[in-house]
């Protein structure tokens, strides 16, 4: 990918079909190494996160990388979770350093640096030609086309303008709280965590309160009453079984991820939601109000399966 980017940016501002094919033989290259790994069980979901990482790197031939790199993260978390939640502590320590130290820091590089896709040079060569010169570590091919900038001429300086008053000083933040109160417990302010009740610590009449939360997991084992997600943005949150319901209430970006029973699901004010169930839990209700894109993800049965063994469904507004 070092050398796609480089050769990006001393090329022409042209999505010519070479860009698009060396990303694409790139990918496949990628892909074919990982299935002619030895096929493991225990490792299905590594593979398919491995697999749906490699996908970010389409993210440089497109204008604007923001929106897919999105979905690109959500199909890694969705296997990712399932890692998460299997208590083994090296696995869940791989995934960690995979998602956010490869995936999400390729992704947040790609939207730091460039805010409209990637940097051609208006001045630049051919694509294909650059790409070959620096994957054969040679010097760059448009070196020389660039012409020599001009001399500036000084210019008289400007009358210094009066200095603009400070601006107030950020509101600080809030410090993140997992706090019990009687039958509930209050989490709320985390960011980029991951917070785990205990079997030991809920029970039927349990509820959990997740507030203003970001970037986070919240990961539930045992079975309990009900959950509800206010203000969160790109959380997740895993539970083993919900008597009553799981809500959401003005959330974005956040997946609910359900190991055996949920009654229902509520999506309130709130975007880009996901559902994913298994074959136990099927036979959840899920209800919308003032909400987009929320979709559903849950396993095929085998006669019905082709090349996935999941499907997904998109709930109307």
């Amino acid at each position: 990918m070092r050398n796609i980017i480089h050769a990006i940016t001393l090329s022409k501002p042209e999505k010519t079909p070479d860009l698009i094919a060396v990303v694409s033989d790139h990918i496949k290259e990628i892909d074919n190494k990982i299935f002619k790994l030895p096929k493991d069980l225990s490792l299905k979901n590594h593979m398919k996160v491995l697999t749906d990482g490699i996908q970010l790197c389409q993210l440089v031939v497109f204008d604007d990388p923001h929106d897919m790199g999105k979905e690109y993260i959500a199909q890694i978390d969705f296997f990712g979770n399932r890692i998460l939640t299997s208590n083994v502590e090296p696995d869940i320590q791989w995934y960690k350093v995979y998602r956010q130290e490869i995936c999400k820091n390729f992704f947040e590089y790609l939207i730091e640096a460039y805010h409209n896709g990637m940097p051609f040079d208006l001045n630049g060569g051919d694509f294909k030609e650059n790409y070959k010169t620096v994957s054969e570590g040679g010097p760059s091919t448009t070196a020389d086309a660039k012409p020599k900038e001009e001399e500036k001429k000084e210019e008289p300086k400007e009358a210094e303008k009066p200095k603009q008053p400070a601006k107030p000083a950020a509101k600080p933040k809030n410090p993140p709280s997992k706090v019990k109160r009687g039958k509930a417990w209050d989490i709320a302010y985390y960011d980029k965590e991951t917070i785990e009740l205990n079997e030991s610590e809920v029970d039927m009449s349990t509820a959990v309160m997740v507030t203003a939360c970001t970037n986070s997991n919240v990961v539930i084992h045992g079975k309990l009453n009900n959950v509800s997600l206010t203000a969160c943005k790109n959380c997740a949150v895993l539970v083993d079984s919900v008597i009553s319901a799981v809500e959401l209430i003005k959330c974005d970006g956040v997946k609910v991820v359900v190991h055996e029973k949920c009654k229902t699901v509520a999506v309130d004010r709130s975007s880009k939601t996901g559902v994913y169930l298994n074959e136990n839990s099927m036979d959840v209700q899920v209800n919308t109000t003032c909400s987009t894109s929320t979709f559903l993800h849950f396993p095929l049965k085998e006669k019905d399966m082709h090349e996935n063994d999941e499907a997904s469904l998109g709930v109307p507004e």
